[in-house]
């Protein structure tokens, strides 16, 4: 997470205890999702401008 993020929570050892109980798999799960999410709107606005 970026730090902006994690100043802005009051306690940051409840955030580095919660982030490490995510699992990896979840992870790279959510990692792929974006990077789809990404491509998809790429893919738009190359669409829209051609």
């Amino acid at each position: 997470m970026p730090m902006s993020v994690k100043g802005k929570i009051s306690d940051p050892a409840t955030f580095d205890e919660d982030y490490v109980q995510i699992d990896p798999d979840d992870l790279e799960e959510m990692d792929l999702q974006w990077q789809m999410a990404m491509i998809s709107r790429r893919v738009t606005r190359f669409m829209n401008r051609t």
